[in-house]
């Protein structure tokens, strides 16, 4: 019976994922991390027509048309308990919605000292790739925990570069 029910919890989450989308790993142990992201979604340059077209489909009237709007917004959502644009990914049958990192330089007061070349997105790459219990995953561990975290357009090339250039890791 135990092995049973171990199976079916096993079961659920490879089909489901997760009870939860690694939010402590999305949220961190900063309370004001998804603030902060929101704003700095709305100052990347790149991300603004996505968060253009969100909020056209959002405040649409009957008679416009939403065409354009909603092939650029496809699988990309503003969620809806903070407005930060998420994508939905699939990983094992599995829909997330996972936050759009954007190219800006993350505050320096979410660090104790200024990071002038931290982005967001490289930020999201630090955390997949070094953990307390795994510091240093290698390439495919680290692409499998980013995927769930976050997403943006160059993920998989801009991953092959920092794992690329980590001197850690080159040299074991």
């Amino acid at each position: 019976r135990m092995l049973e029910d171990t199976l079916k919890v096993k079961w659920t989450e490879a089909t489901t994922g997760p009870p939860h989308t690694l939010k402590e790993m999305l949220e961190g142990s900063d309370e004001q991390f998804r603030q902060r992201l929101l704003s700095a979604q709305g100052q990347c340059k790149e991300l603004r027509p996505l968060l253009e077209a969100r909020n056209k489909l959002l405040g649409a009237m009957y008679n416009e048309s939403v065409k354009a709007a909603e092939e650029l917004a496809k699988d990309y959502r503003l969620n809806p308990e903070d407005g930060v644009l998420e994508r939905a990914v699939l990983i094992t049958k599995a829909r997330l919605w996972v936050p759009v990192m954007p190219t800006t330089v993350v505050p320096a007061e979410c660090f104790g000292e200024p990071q002038e070349d931290l982005t967001w997105r490289r930020y999201e790459f630090e955390r997949a790739h070094m953990t307390f219990l795994e510091p240093h995953r290698p390439s495919g561990a680290t692409w499998q925990a980013l995927k769930r975290m976050a997403f943006w357009q160059s993920m998989h090339k801009d991953l092959n570069i920092w794992i690329n250039d980590c001197a850690v890791c080159h040299q074991y």
